[in-house]
């Protein structure tokens, strides 16, 4: 390669037409090139192949936050099963076409983000008969751009990049997956994945190029070639700049409308919303957590490609980014309605400046920030909302809840005792697992580290499926056997997690019956209302909502462990029944989607109500006002049972009258209940009695700041349901059955 001009030698380069994009934001430069397959050679074209990197290869997941870390991840079963293909069998129905792939020129030092040199004055000189305009930063970079016979820019904009790897990546920050087709088959080729940064996503792909190019014998890999655009910042050179964040906000930027984002990608990347921003808070709090004081980060799921789900699709997760989001929204904007009245369902009307008036007294705003908020733009104080915030407020507000709400919603998720059992669980499957072959790697890669490796694998698997149904001598690949792996172990860890929860491996199919209900949107959404219910009406003295928090799983767990033995282990105790477990179940939930969440604060009031919970509140909470609004919330769960049994009355005995039909399931519901309350919590015959005679215009008041309880309170129980269905607004009805509702076996 030629040097001439002195300078520093660079070992790679790539030519093609230069330009400058420019916006108020800043300067973009750009080079349009190509990259090639085919044999060895020496040419720019077929060594940039070798040198574009995608973003997983060369940043580590500690380094990005998590709106950038999803970007970062790569589908490698679609980029195998479609894009391979795509660009090696022929396809007669006309020619293909892969768009532009976009890489940035960014600094490293020993495989750590760093900074560029300064950017050299640039200088004229002599190459191959050609002058060009020359500017060095040290070894990392060289650009070049022609000029014409005066020493301006030649009006064709030929120019030239030059770099040494050892200091500058080519990092591919648009079209990663046309760019990993690209790379799979030149490593494949070559042989020379384990030389690579992405030795680990080999079997994805070998073993597949290597069947498709047996099989098509007339594939020319030296006519495969693919436009690439190389960007770099030439405001960023220099110590004091940071090119890696800006390629980052650029990395996200052309990212995001790629392809229909699932929910959870919408939560991750939107910065419109500040209840997506706060719920990225709480991620990050566990990410960064520098002792285990909170449940480990792949207890949470967070990378599901899938539309929005009830409950965690992964075995090995605890929650997911839906209930973290939901747990976060009801906590601070409400509306206030669900925290201050337990009675009352969730609907579809809530005005938007109620939920940001209750925001910002959650957080406290007034403390944060002046009447007006500084800036170009005068912000006034009491226009902060969800949807409505400048930038210069994010920090503040996101501090703000990760220090209080947030902190506190993680207590419940990680001491709880359920909860507590199985984190705990999955890291011990975790810290016993040593992966010996490819495919314990990847399922553990999958469960523990790799994000979006767990889905990629489920693909490839039912994929593997499919083409067994067609060819029953196809060979299973090492990522199916990490499917079948991972399965393997969800066993092995459910006998863990009973272990830690109830003390014996053989209590797993309890344990696994406790686990659907508690994992669920409604258990864990009522946990946080709980929180929120008991730090606004029944805190004493100025007790933080993180003391609050720490209080409540005391008194949780407290009750939990205060009977362990018999058929009313309390620890199961929130079990929803099948196959005649649990007996007199509390819990006769037919669907524990988030509105649900309704009835699971009952069952937390209930058990903070208790005798073995109250010495645990004491001085933080009122055991009177707890005890309080559990009567107002056990009205309300009676009603909802009774209403249950009304519809699967419908169906099982559609002779009765609507009278009939009433009385029956009211009567039944009452039993039932009385029952549960009985085994569960020793409430005896005169409790219950005494119970039902209470008025309930006995609840309690409420502090001067909150809302006033409806009048609708002093209601008897016979009619608390049908306002309830009122109030609902429009919530879908759901289907159930009589065995979901059936009474307890008599004892």
């Amino acid at each position: 390669m030629s040097q001439l001009g002195g300078g520093p030698t660079f070992q790679n380069h790539i030519q093609g037409t230069v330009g400058q994009f420019t916006t108020p934001a800043g300067k973009v430069n750009y080079l349009m090139t190509k990259a090639r397959l085919g044999a060895e050679a020496t040419d720019p074209e077929r060594r940039l192949t070798q040198h574009l990197a995608p973003v997983r290869e060369v940043i580590q997941a500690e380094e990005l936050d998590f709106s950038q870390l999803l970007q970062r991840d790569l589908d490698d079963h679609r980029v195998a099963v479609n894009l391979v293909p795509y660009l090696l069998n022929p396809d007669w129905t006309g020619p293909a076409f892969f768009p532009p792939i976009v890489a940035i020129a960014l600094p490293f030092l020993k495989q750590h983000p760093s900074s560029f040199p300064n950017l050299g004055l640039a200088q004229s000189v002599s190459d191959l008969g050609l002058t060009w305009s020359q500017q060095d930063a040290g070894q990392h970079l060289r650009t070049r751009r022609l000029l014409g016979a005066n020493h301006d820019f030649n009006p064709v904009a030929l120019g030239q990049l030059w770099w040494n790897s050892e200091f500058c990546r080519i990092v591919v920050v648009d079209g990663q997956h046309r760019a990993m087709a690209l790379l799979a088959i030149d490593r494949t080729v070559r042989a020379t994945w384990q030389d690579s940064g992405g030795a680990r996503y080999r079997y994805f792909y070998e073993s597949r190029i290597k069947e498709i190019l047996k099989d098509s014998k007339n594939i020319s890999l030296d006519d495969i070639e693919v436009p690439v655009t190389v960007l770099w910042f030439p405001d960023m050179f220099g110590s004091d700049k940071d090119p890696h964040k800006a390629a980052r906000k650029l990395f996200v930027d052309v990212n995001k409308e790629a392809r229909a984002p699932s929910e959870s990608r919408l939560i991750l990347l939107s910065d419109s919303e500040l209840a997506n921003i706060l719920t990225r808070t709480t991620l990050t709090q566990l990410r960064n957590q520098a002792t285990d004081e909170f449940l480990p980060l792949y207890c949470v799921e967070y990378d599901n490609p899938d539309t929005k789900t009830t409950q965690s699709a992964r075995w090995s997760a605890l929650t997911n980014i839906h209930v973290l989001k939901q747990m976060a929204t009801r906590v601070v904007f409400g509306p206030p309605r669900y925290i201050k009245k337990v009675d009352t369902q969730m609907g579809k009307r809530e005005p938007e400046e109620e939920r940001n008036a209750f925001m910002r007294t959650q957080l406290s705003v007034d403390k944060l920030f002046p009447p007006t908020l500084p800036g170009d733009e005068n912000f006034a104080r009491d226009k902060l909302g969800n949807l409505s915030f400048p930038e210069s407020a994010i920090a503040p507000l996101a501090d703000a809840f990760e220090q209080s709400w947030g902190r506190a919603l993680l207590t419940l998720l990680s001491e709880t005792l359920p909860f507590k059992a199985h984190a705990e669980a999955l890291t011990k499957l975790k810290e016993s697992w040593l992966p010996d072959d490819t495919a314990a790697t990847l399922a553990h890669d999958a469960l523990f580290s790799g994000v979006g490796m767990f889905w990629t694998l489920r693909d490839s698997a039912s994929y593997y499926q499919e083409e067994r149904a067609v060819d029953s001598t196809a060979v299973k690949p090492d990522v199916v056997k990490a499917w079948d792996l991972i399965a393997k172990k969800q066993s092995e860890f459910e006998e863990l997690r009973a272990q830690e929860l109830l003390g014996s491996k053989s209590k797993r199919l309890a344990a696994n019956q406790l686990y659907q209900a508690v994992n669920t949107h409604a258990c864990q959404l009522g946990l946080a209302l709980t929180l929120g219910t008991l730090h606004t009406l029944a805190r004493e003295g100025d007790a933080s909502v993180v003391a609050v928090a720490q209080r409540m799983v005391k008194a949780i767990n407290a009750w939990m462990t205060s009977k362990t033995a018999g058929d009313y282990d309390r620890r199961v105790a929130l079990a929803k029944r099948r196959d005649g477990f649990p007996k007199s179940p509390l819990n006769v939930i037919a669907n524990m989607d988030a509105p649900r969440a309704i009835q699971f604060r009952y069952f937390w009031l209930e058990i903070l109500a208790s005798s073995q919970a109250a010495p645990e509140l004491a001085g933080t909470l009122s055991s009177t006002v707890v005890g309080q609004h559990r009567d107002i919330a056990r009205r309300a769960y009676l009603e909802y049972v009774t209403g249950e049994k009304e519809k699967a009355l419908k169906t099982s005995a559609p002779g009765l009258t609507d009278a009939e039909r009433k009385s029956q399931a009211r009567s039944s519901a009452a039993s039932e209940l009385q029952m549960a309350l009985l085994r569960w919590f020793g409430l005896t015959s005169s409790d219950w009695e005494a119970w039902k005679k209470t008025p309930a215009a006995t609840a309690p008041p409420t502090p001067a700041s909150s809302h006033a309880p409806s009048s609708d309170a002093d209601a008897d129980v016979s009619t608390v349901g049908e306002e309830m269905e009122d109030e609902a607004d429009g919530e879908s009805e759901e289907t159930v059955s009589i065995e979901d509702l059936i009474a307890p076996d008599s004892e």
